[in-house]
């Protein structure tokens, strides 16, 4: 059990409240728990770069951040927690290169003010609070100026309704949530804030709000990001106190999360977590039954200043060919659909994009991210191909593993209740998309890959030139769960919430519509009702946080990656990518030659996402290419044959090269001669194609006695030829003694573009392999053999002049 045992050594040591606390992820940790089992652990945290303070009165408030000063430190975290008679002040400092300003409880004119100041100034808000305190609403932020010249958003007074739409428009603007706010009006309204980064190095973000306690334990075990910010906010929705939560894909460094902890608590937990390279980041209070509480976070950095590896430029930028440009513009009409592309040849570096750096939700595509990831294990022998998993656990019963039925090598009804192993998920996975291997590969405690130690999101999000662009990846478990929950928060929030109900008990009713089994009612209980959902509201609100999606361009340099062997070795590279064989109509209208590894992905809903995604081989070229859409009205069956299936045959012929013979640029001399005698050969070559020619490539000249021009042909020579840009053309000539090796007679004289390596595609890897060859028919070569050479009536005696006579063999 590789990830349990961990779990409860570290709740061992952690003497919490009844509510306890919830440590996350201690990817280092495991040395500092023992110590502290042992019951000698350092007071690590004193070597932290940061300090927190807590519960404090104003002017304790103002005299620390004066003493931080002195010591190098600014505030980049504060909670203001109303008494009901005076305020008081938490925070976290930390040395920041650059200047902070501040504005601690400004009224709404000075808080105008202070946004339209900073407004002027390079850089971002680490910090924004806003609330009621009395009869009072009051702001406070921390903005750093640090030169950088990003844009930001900030809002501060929405409704749901109004800030799910930001939600929904900022992250297709690719800006990332990096704090939020919840607080009540005078007159009961829930209202809401947030703050967002545009950074071309900021992690991307998810936020969750509204979750239940419980909830929040759930949604990180096991992880789907790094957690970067807590908030605990009465809401007159639930009438219950509820939470928020961000995680940003991130990859490095330990982390640490508890929540309701005292202040001695609060302090234990710091030693234990914080060091040099890890320091509290995040704090917030408040008061239960007398006692003043905390949560706190534990990480690398303040939350607006983590960064990852931006999205590199592309190198050799193509534009798109006006036929595919058409179809684009032609899915998009009428509102009829959102589409992105990126494909790029692995070879030349030329690439093609459409809204290329948008968020797309994957749908299964989100699965090559898993595929990779467990082969990367195995491959490091954390994992085991051959280890048996149990799909469910009796021959009657759904759990864990059953989402619904696939056909082999995915699972269904017959195969409860018996054990296969994960190299079977995963071909389940990715062959028939079964989404129940899905989940098991990413969920399961002891070979899940979203687990400490192993982490599919850690890993991905570090990935250079491709995190950025990708957030959180979950089982499809998760993902109908969030919706199911999306769906009942806001519309039915006293119902039971479905966050913490495990996925085999309701995907029945989700994908069925009914509780077929009955699983869902014997979990809660059977109670006389189920909880209510509403579907469409959930996918609504489930397509704005973010999870699941990724860029078509950073979905295609993971695809890139893998080809290029960045992930695996060699053998199990060609492996992986083997195993895409799932069904698409990316190769319906290519030539049969060319291979096509896949995967797509559909999900139901407002926006009704489709998505395929492949790596096109064509021998020594490849091309990676991602094509995203939403916000669909067409059905699947239409998006893929009119559009998909097009769209991937104007890109191959966008991106690869076609050599073919100038039929009007070619000539031989002479046309009769002798073996070893010279000849003169030479055509035109054009690269017809949009792609570069990648490599020098061979021409062979043959002799043959008719004009279809093949390999058995007499070759005459071989002439080297460099690469050809698109739309431009080369000479091939050969100038050599005519081979001794081809019998004497009259033959066509013709050739072969790209003659040389392993078929079919050779050297270049062309669109149209069946062009290649040329001949001339406008006249012929004669051979000549000097064994039948006479003079002009010799049979009388005649020794004058001399003719040559070729004898057909």
């Amino acid at each position: 059990m590789r990830n349990t045992w961990l779990l409860s050594i570290i709740l061992s040591f952690a003497t919490l409240a009844a509510a306890s606390s919830n440590p996350i992820h201690q990817p280092e940790g495991l040395a500092v728990i023992d110590e502290t089992i042992n019951g000698s652990y350092d007071k690590a945290g004193i070597d932290s770069e940061s300090r927190y303070l807590g519960n404090l009165p104003r002017a304790s408030w103002d005299t620390a951040v004066s003493e931080q000063a002195l010591a190098g430190r600014d505030p980049v975290d504060i909670n203001i927690r109303w008494t009901g008679t005076e305020e008081r002040f938490s925070g976290v400092f930390f040395p920041v290169s650059g200047t902070i300003h501040t504005l601690i409880q400004g009224t709404p004119t000075e808080w105008g003010s202070f946004t339209s100041t900073v407004a002027a100034l390079n850089g971002r808000y680490l910090d924004v609070e806003v609330g009621y305190f009395g009869a009072y609403k009051r702001y406070s932020a921390i903005f750093f100026e640090n030169g950088d010249d990003y844009s930001y958003a900030l809002r501060t007074t929405n409704t749901d309704a109004q800030f799910q739409a930001w939600l929904a428009q900022y992250l297709n603007e690719g800006r990332s949530i990096i704090d939020f706010e919840a607080y009540s009006e005078p007159d009961g309204d829930l209202k809401f804030a947030g703050v967002w980064i545009d950074d071309p190095n900021q992690p991307r973000t998810v936020l969750h709000y509204h979750l239940e306690s419980a909830d929040v334990s759930d949604l990180l075990r096991p992880l789907a990001g790094r957690l970067i910010d807590f908030e605990r906010y009465w809401s007159p929705t639930h009438g219950a106190y509820r939470y928020a939560v961000i995680t940003a894909m991130y990859p490095n460094g330990e982390w640490g999360h508890y929540r309701w902890l005292t202040a001695s608590e609060l302090n234990a937990n710091h030693d234990i977590i914080a060091d040099t390279n890890t320091h509290i980041t995040d704090i917030e209070s408040w008061e239960s039954a007398g006692t003043v509480y905390y949560a706190a976070i534990w990480g690398d950095g303040p939350k607006s200043l983590l960064e990852v590896d931006a999205i590199p430029g592309d190198t050799s930028p193509e534009s798109l060919p006006s036929t595919l440009s058409s179809l684009l513009s032609t899915f998009e009409s009428a509102n009829q659909g959102v589409i992105g592309l990126y494909a790029k040849n692995m070879r030349t570096d030329q690439s093609l994009a459409y809204r290329a750096n948008e968020p797309f939700y994957l749908a299964s595509s989100a699965k090559v991210a898993i595929h990779i990831k467990f082969w990367q294990e195995v491959q490091a022998g954390r994992l085991n191909e051959n280890t048996l998993l149990n799909y469910t656990n009796c021959a009657d019963c759904r759990d864990n593993w059953f989402v619904d039925t696939r056909t082999w090598p995915g699972f269904g009804p017959p195969d409860f209740g018996d054990d296969f192993t994960l190299e079977r998920f995963d071909r389940g996975m990715m062959q028939v998309s079964d989404n129940g291997a899905a989940s098991a590969l990413v969920d399961d405690e002891t070979n899940g890959v979203s687990w400490d130690f192993i982490d599919l999101n850690e890993w991905l999000s570090g990935v250079s030139g491709v995190g950025r662009g990708w957030w959180p990846v979950t089982s499809i478990h998760d993902v109908d769960r969030t919706i199911i929950w999306q769906g009942q928060v806001v519309n039915f929030p006293t119902d039971t919430s479905y966050f913490t109900i495990p996925g085999w008990a309701f995907e029945a009713q989700w994908r069925n519509g009914s509780d077929t089994y009955g699983d869902l009612s014997d979990w809660l209980g059977n109670p006389a009702t189920l909880p209510n959902y509403n579907g469409t509201v959930g996918h609504e609100r489930y397509y704005a946080m973010g999870l699941n999606s990724a860029t078509p361009k950073a979905f295609s340099l993971l695809l890139e990656g893998l080809w290029e062997g960045r992930f695996l070795d060699a053998d199990t590279t060609r492996d992986a990518v083997t195993r895409m064989t799932e069904g698409t109509v990316f190769d319906d209208l290519l030539p049969a030659d060319i291979d096509v590894w896949a995967k797509g992905g559909v999900k139901s809903g407002d926006s009704h996402p489709v998505s395929d995604t492949a790596i096109i081989e064509l021998g020594p070229d490849a091309i990676a290419l991602g094509v995203l859409t939403e916000d669909n009205v067409r059905s699947v069956a239409t998006i893929r044959a009119s559009f998909m299936a097009p769209i991937a045959l104007e890109v191959v012929r966008a991106l690869t090269a076609d050599l073919l013979p100038d039929p009007s640029g070619n000539s031989f001399s002479p046309t009769t001669l002798f073996a070893g005698e010279t000849l003169a050969v030479y055509t035109d070559i054009l690269n017809d194609g949009g792609g570069e020619c990648a490599t020098a490539f061979d021409v062979t000249f043959y002799a043959s006695v008719n004009t279809n021009i093949t390999v058995i042909d007499y070759p005459i020579a071989t002439v080297r030829v460099s690469p050809i840009a698109p739309g431009s053309g080369s000479l091939a000539l050969s100038v050599a003694a005519f081979p001794d090796t081809i019998p004497p007679r009259t033959y066509y004289v013709g050739w072969i573009v790209d003659s040389s390596g392993d078929s079919p595609f050779y050297e270049v890897g062309e669109f149209d392999e069946d062009n290649n060859a040329g001949v001339i028919t406008g006249y012929q070569l004669t051979v000549l053999d000097d064994a039948y050479i006479f003079a002009d009536d010799f049979e009388m005696g005649n020794t004058g002049a001399w003719s040559a006579v070729v004898v057909q063999p």
